[in-house]
């Protein structure tokens, strides 16, 4: 990494880790600042459907990333409310933020990375065009998002915030490593939205069947652990199977079974991390016919055993 990026970023590293308690539940919170960069990580467990505001006068660019549950995000500075889904990420901008959060699930968690402006600026100099162009409307002081739509999480992200959250290392280490994966992370998020931007528009679905297929994917993540089929997924949501398939494929970039796959793993993942369960019990739970069902299943989506993972 360039000295100067060294310069900017300073050498101090904090680390805060509490439980909030607040009228509408509580909240995990993980805080570690890098002197120029931070990483917060939340999960917020809610009584009840509940309006969460927050507001923050820094200068700072955020990657945010919803890794669970499904929100409604009223961003005031750019004038835009967002419907964000589970897996869902964007980087938005503004001089002070003040947004306003209204759960839609009992559960969500989120993982943010805010770079303070001249660190992501110099960061930004070197990215692909579409980031440049953000860094343009940074530097004339205008709030906005990254992406219109909030992209779907590639499973890359996914690892990597894991990488973060669940990182072992201490100290002088630590700090070097969460600097690292920042950026890195900053790296996978700018090239995915690109890659969005950059496919040609030849979608045909209707606001209405787009709504459908968002809450089959919805339907889908509640499911894991009693996985529905093709037909039950349709059923739900009021879609024709061929309309379900090709819908899915065209809005999601992937198969609806491919989809269900990828979130039972991550689950999967994150249960052998905890080490509280085997993985013939994790197996069990989410649905697989058989240990050796799951063990295959895992070794080709990570390239490695769940027997590696677990903590046990």
């Amino acid at each position: 990494m360039s000295a100067i990026l060294f310069d900017q970023i300073g050498n101090q590293f904090k680390e805060v880790q509490e439980t909030l308690a607040l009228p509408f539940g509580h909240i995990d919170y993980w805080n570690w600042d890098l002197d120029g960069i931070k990483l917060i990580h939340g999960i917020t467990r809610f009584k009840t459907k509940s309006v969460m505001p927050f507001s923050d006068q820094s200068d700072d660019i955020n990657l945010h990333f919803n890794l669970r549950g499904r929100y409604l995000l009223d961003y005031k500075e750019v004038g835009q409310s967002f419907d964000i889904a589970a897996r869902q990420h964007n980087i938005m901008y503004s001089r002070g933020i003040n947004v306003a959060m209204t759960n839609q699930d009992t559960k969500a968690e989120v993982f943010e990375i805010r770079f303070r402006k001249d660190v992501f600026l110099y960061l930004a100099e070197h990215g692909n065009p579409s980031l440049q162009r953000f860094a343009d409307d940074i530097l004339r002081g205008e709030g906005r998002v990254f992406s219109p739509q909030w992209a779907a999480m590639p499973l890359a992200i996914w690892q990597l915030i894991q990488q973060i959250t669940h990182c072992q290392f201490t100290g002088g280490m630590k700090r070097l490593f969460l600097l690292s994966k920042s950026i890195e992370l900053l790296v996978l998020q700018a090239e995915s939205i690109y890659a969005d931007q950059e496919k040609p528009n030849s979608s045909s679905l209707s606001a209405m069947d787009q709504e459908k297929l968002q809450e089959a994917k919805r339907f889908v993540e509640n499911r894991l652990h009693q996985p529905p089929s093709l037909a039950e997924v349709a059923k739900a949501v009021s879609l024709n199977e061929y309309k379900l398939k090709k819908g899915f494929k065209q809005l999601f970039q992937q198969t609806v079974y491919g989809y269900l796959t990828q979130l039972r793993l991550e689950k999967a993942y994150l249960l052998l991390q905890a080490g509280e369960l085997t993985a013939s019990e994790i197996a069990y739970q989410l649905g697989y016919s058989s240990p050796q069902h799951f063990h295959t299943a895992f070794k080709k989506k990570f390239g490695t055993a769940p027997k590696s993972i677990s903590k046990s």
